[in-house]
This record gives C-alpha cells, structure tokens and sequence, in this order.
C-alpha cells in the first residue's frame, strides 16, 4: 500500500517537474554570473512550480479516497491513510528539490554530493525509526523529516549563492 500511494502521488509531481527542470538547467547554467538574472529566473522557476504543484497535492489530499477509488478500485482503500500523510510530506517537496538543483546549474557539486549523503542518511534513519510502527509509521517518518530538513539544508545549499531561504519562501508564499 505505501508503495502504491507513493508511486500514485510522485507520478503527476514528476510529469510536471521532468520538463521544467530540464529546460531550467541550461537556462540556469548559463546564468551563474549573473546573479539578479539567475535570482529573477529562479523566482518565475520556483513560482510555476509552486502554482503548478501545491494545488495539484492539495487537492489529492482532500479528495484521494475518490481519486483511489476510481483510479485504482476499492481493494486500494487501505493505501488512503498513507497517500495523505505522503501528501503532506509532497506539499513542499517539488518546490523544495530546487536545493538540488541550484547547486547543480553552480556548479557546487561537492556541495551537492554532501547535500544528497546528509538528506539519504537522515531519511535512511527515519524510515528506520517509522518502520517500528508499519507503514504509517514508515509515512510519518518521512513526511516530518521533510520538514525537519527543509531550513536547514536551503540554508546550506543557498549559502554563497544568489539566493537565499528568504528569496525562496517570498517565492512560494503566494502560491502557499
């Protein structure tokens, strides 16, 4: 059930960032000594995908015990509870993996190397942890580490970079 749900919230959050990530990363590659238009374009990126995204999750989240039952039948009903808390966690998570690719299209690949080793550990050892109480445990688990992790890891890999936590919470706040 948790790999049902997971896979049904990640899909049509993947289909939206795929593309626009992939025409964000030369565009901002080619942007990295021009910090207001790195800044300015980071914004709309940051922005659209807000726009795009949070609605989409949101309304999973509320409506998902329909969605499943008309998507995936009425034997996926027990993948509802989970679906919601992943929703939770998804809410900021498209916006969020904009960490991953500032650093990218920088050119600071040692920092994102460290960025990714400290993000897989902490969520290695919630999963760990949420496993105690089964697969709800397991979506609890991650879910707060989302959001455990969210300041601290923009701060570390906005450092040093024309943007900054600030810069990314204006950016999301309307669409929020």
């Amino acid at each position: 059930f948790y790999a049902k749900a997971y896979q049904f919230l990640i899909f049509p959050i993947n289909q939206l960032r795929a593309p626009i990530c992939s025409v964000a990363i030369p565009v901002l590659s080619s942007l990295q000594n021009d910090r207001d238009g790195y800044r300015r374009y980071m914004r709309r990126l940051i922005s659209i995908l807000a726009f795009i995204t949070m609605p989409v999750i949101a309304y999973t989240f509320v409506y998902v015990r329909h969605l499943v039952e008309v998507l995936l039948g009425p034997q996926w009903g027990d993948a509802v509870p989970i679906f919601r808390i992943l929703a939770f966690g998804a809410f900021i998570q498209p916006v969020a993996s904009m960490r991953g690719l500032t650093l990218q299209t920088l050119g600071l690949t040692r920092r994102y190397l460290f960025y990714g080793a400290i993000y897989s550990v902490c969520i290695i050892l919630a999963l760990i942890i949420g496993v105690q109480w089964k697969t709800i445990g397991v979506a609890k688990a991650y879910t707060i580490v989302q959001y455990l992790l969210l300041f601290p890891m923009l701060y570390y890999c906005f450092r040093g970079t024309p943007l900054s936590v600030g810069f990314f919470v204006r950016a999301i706040l309307r669409p929020v």
